[in-house]
């Protein structure tokens, strides 16, 4: 049987003193629309892995004993971008990391989707007609 996320900190923490085991929250920062998308709503385990599923179950325990709290921001503001994208895609991004890791502070851009406005869909392209 596989332990919950609090049972496996509560068997690792068991032996620390009293003073450090209460865990600080921790502010999850995400570009992924899919990911908030999945957490905010019932999730179909159809079109996953069962890794993903159980993923997905973990990060929402912890959402839910307030150990987590998972953020949307734009993926031109995400700094992490630039460990992860293609060189010339992320000009910007690379700027905001070498400026958070020269400072030591990141003020995140909250995306439209965080902050409970609706998503737009993407326009859809107009196809030309041939005559």
């Amino acid at each position: 049987m596989r332990l919950n996320i609090a049972q496996t900190i509560e068997r690792q923490v068991s032996g620390l003193p009293e003073q450090i085991r209460e865990l600080s929250p921790v502010d999850l920062f995400t570009d992924s629309f899919g990911l908030v998308r999945k957490m905010r709503a019932e999730f179909n385990t159809a079109d996953l892995s069962k890794r993903r599923v159980e993923d997905l179950s973990d990060l929402r325990e912890c959402i839910a004993f307030n150990k987590t709290r998972l953020h949307h921001v734009d993926g031109t503001s995400n700094p992490t971008d630039a460990l992860t994208k293609v060189f010339h895609k992320c000009t910007a991004t690379r700027k905001i990391l070498r400026e958070m890791l020269e400072s030591g502070k990141w003020a995140p851009q909250l995306s439209d989707v965080y902050l409970g406005k609706t998503h737009k869909a993407f326009p859809k392209k107009k196809s030309k007609k041939s005559i």
